[in-house]
């Protein structure tokens, strides 16, 4: 039960964030005007992207002005038990570095005709998680089982793996997955 415990509670521990977020973005963000205007005078524009209890906060600002960002969350998650923003799993970084959320590397990058644009990608992580579960379902110790047998464990997993990164910038990583699972 634990497994299913420990993200509700987080995830509603957590809703101190949303209400926090949608207060600033509500009364100091919108309409746009309002973004550009606190960029004139210097102020940071950010953003609060949450799914359960994971989260990303995107800032349009300076590092130090992340970094007094990341200060003000933890203060935030200070105020609920047991809740501290994991200096392992927290990082400031620019998007043109890139960062890894819900399985997706996220990056900006210069595309045709020196564009910039923010491309989604499954992560190097994400790929090493679907290949080690193809490995354990076409392995040694599964040589007793039929094709058949072995196509209906592995065809659900490529599916959902396929169905959850449709969305993203994946044909070079489905390319390599159907390489690497053909053999090549």
């Amino acid at each position: 039960m634990r497994g299913v415990a420990s993200p509700l509670l987080a995830n509603v521990c957590l809703s101190v964030l949303d209400r926090y977020f949608s207060r600033v973005w509500g009364t100091e963000m919108t309409p746009a005007w309002h973004r550009q205007n606190r960029r004139r005078k210097g102020l940071p524009n950010f953003r609060l992207v949450r799914y359960a209890d994971d989260f990303v906060v995107l800032v349009h600002g300076t590092r130090e002005e992340a970094e007094a960002l990341k200060a003000e969350i933890g203060g935030l998650l200070a105020r609920r038990p047991r809740m501290t923003l994991s200096d392992e799993k927290t990082h400031i970084t620019h998007i043109d570095d890139g960062f890894v959320f819900l399985g997706f590397h996220i990056q900006r990058r210069l595309w045709g005709g020196g564009r910039r644009v923010v491309l989604t990608i499954p992560s190097k992580q994400a790929l090493d998680s679907v290949m080690h579960k193809i490995k354990k379902l076409t392995g040694r110790g599964m040589t007793s089982l039929s094709l058949e047998e072995v196509l209906r464990a592995v065809n659900p997993v490529l599916r959902g793996w396929a169905a959850y990164f449709r969305y993203g910038v994946s044909k070079k990583t489905f390319s390599y997955l159907g390489w690497t699972r053909g053999g090549g």
